[in-house]
């Protein structure tokens, strides 16, 4: 059995991709600011860079509803399993920020420590 903590801490974690999905959605250029990703002058490619955003943005939506409603079923286990997911998305972000900007690539790994912790709490490692 985990700690509720782990519980309300792992809703929590859900919700962060929401906020980083609506940004994404209706904000594309200064999100790619800051995380210093460049922008393309020509018209076409800025149009192109700005929907991969928004293509970023529904799905961090996405993930982060699909989190919220394993969270709402009550099975830490399965909350758990669900946010490995998230381990994987934050990890290869990392990647693709590093690849492209050659920097960066902490502010998505930093979340990997925190979100594997809360997944040992969740699966009852930490009592």
């Amino acid at each position: 059995m985990s700690h509720p903590y782990f519980s309300h801490a792992s809703l929590g974690l859900s919700l962060i991709p929401t906020f980083f999905g609506l940004n994404m959605l209706f904000r594309p250029g200064p999100t790619l600011e800051s995380v210093k990703f460049p922008v393309p002058a020509d018209p076409e490619g800025e149009k192109t860079v700005y929907s991969v955003m928004r293509f970023f943005g529904v799905r961090n939506i996405a993930v982060s509803y699909l989190l919220v409603l394993i969270w709402s079923r009550g099975d830490n286990r399965l909350t758990a399993k669900s946010l490995v997911a998230c381990l994987w998305i934050a990890g290869m972000d990392g990647f693709i920020q590093h690849a492209q900007t050659g920097e960066g690539q902490w502010t998505h790994w930093g979340l990997i420590p925190v979100v594997a912790g809360v997944t040992a709490g969740l699966m009852g490692w930490l009592n």
